[in-house]
């Protein structure tokens, strides 16, 4: 259904293969589109609302551990304290699958702060706002820092080990701990999909943009914005957006109402593999991303990444060279940069192949041998 789940099936299915046990513990049951998906282990559910704030579920947690003879906990949702009431209650390895200094920023940003409710109530708190501004993200700043370092010293204190995806997440998440000293690695996820022949693949004139369709962190109506500067010159390219969201009818009205030609939403596809192969481009314009597996995925095959410098794999990507990085929220830029390479095919072709070489170091054979040297030093010790 997204990021981290993708990773969290592609990292079961390869710890079962080469012989763990591995069950899934869910707070709440699955949504319905959810139940679809064959579940490659035995799904847990806990008994009670309120996750384990609940006395009931922090016991059933207990059983739970001792009747499997749990040895390591993955704690997948790093990046809140859902589970720092437990976190002692085993071996846990907590992964932040954010950009938390991404976050804070996102949380920061001004018409995100100045949005309100069109009632009496949230209008009045909005000129509150405007007129306290300085005062106000002074506070909210605090807040949102307090907050966050309170949450990171739960997770170094009580955590055997504490996964980030990128080695500058690593840096802030040591700052924020300080002095508080912890086992912290930088393991990045793995591409689920098995490599093709770079040869096999035929490009056509497609970029893509594959994920949620939000207003918050994805942001994908950035890449309209993009397309709208690129379109009249580039009749023979096409815009795919594949994924669904809140910010869907929202992007078919933009479309409409600047008249854009060749754009699709595919919404929600349980295959994905046939727009890899076809597409030249795989797109981010997100506030924020704690790593853009959709980036690697395209990767995989072929699709040269374009994305601002803010997500977790731009430490992996060599601009120029194996993809595209640029300024956070340049949009300019990145439309300048993308139709250089639209009108290069010689150049599009060294940057896919590199792309294509690049994704070798995301396979989760060579990955999971990284976990599993964790698991071995957390049981040793």
């Amino acid at each position: 259904m997204g990021g981290v789940e993708r990773v969290t099936d592609i990292l079961a299915k390869e710890f079962i293969r080469r012989g763990y046990n591995v069950w899934y513990l869910c707070e709440t049951a699955p949504e319905p589109t959810s139940c679809q998906y064959n579940y490659p282990v035995e799904l847990i559910i806990l008994p009670e609302v309120g996750g384990f704030r609940n006395s009931i579920n922090i016991e059933a947690y207990k059983r739970f551990l001792c009747d499997k003879k749990i040895d390591i906990v993955v704690n997948q949702q790093g990046y809140a304290p859902v589970m720092n009431n437990v976190l002692r209650l085993a071996k846990t390895i907590s992964v932040v699958h954010t950009s938390e200094d991404g976050l804070v920023k996102m949380d920061m940003s001004y018409s995100r702060m100045l949005r309100c409710d069109k009632s009496v109530a949230g209008l009045l708190k909005w000129l509150l706002k405007i007129c306290g501004y300085p005062i106000y993200i002074y506070y909210k700043r605090f807040i949102l820092e307090k907050g966050l370092k309170a949450h990171y010293r739960a997770l170094a204190n009580d955590s055997a080990a504490v996964f980030m995806l990128s080695d500058s997440d690593c840096i802030a998440f040591e700052k924020r701990i300080s002095p508080i000293k912890a086992n912290i690695f930088t393991v990045i996820n793995p591409s689920g999909t098995e490599q093709e022949p770079f040869s096999t693949f035929h490009k056509e004139k497609i970029i893509l943009y594959v994920g949620r369709i939000d207003s918050v962190i994805k942001k994908p109506i950035r890449l309209l914005k993009i397309w709208k500067m690129l379109c009249s010159k580039h009749e023979d390219w096409r815009l795919i957006f594949v994924g669904e969201g809140d910010q869907l009818q929202k992007m078919r009205d933009y479309v409409e109402r600047n008249k854009l030609q060749n754009v699709s939403f595919d919404g929600h596809q349980k295959e994905l593999l046939d727009y890899y192969r076809r597409a030249s481009f795989i797109c981010l314009t997100s506030e924020s991303e704690g790593f853009g597996m959709a980036l690697v995925e395209g990767m995989t095959y072929g699709c040269i990444p374009v994305t601002f410098g803010n997500v977790g794999i731009a430490e992996r990507i060599i601009d120029g060279q194996d993809g595209v990085l640029v300024p956070e929220h340049n949009l300019s830029t990145y439309r300048n940069r993308l139709e250089d390479l639209m009108d290069n095919e010689e150049k599009r072709r060294r940057l896919s192949y590199n792309a294509f070489l690049k994704s070798q170091q995301f396979s989760v054979d060579i990955i999971v041998n990284q976990w599993e040297k964790i698991f071995d030093s957390i049981m040793a010790n």
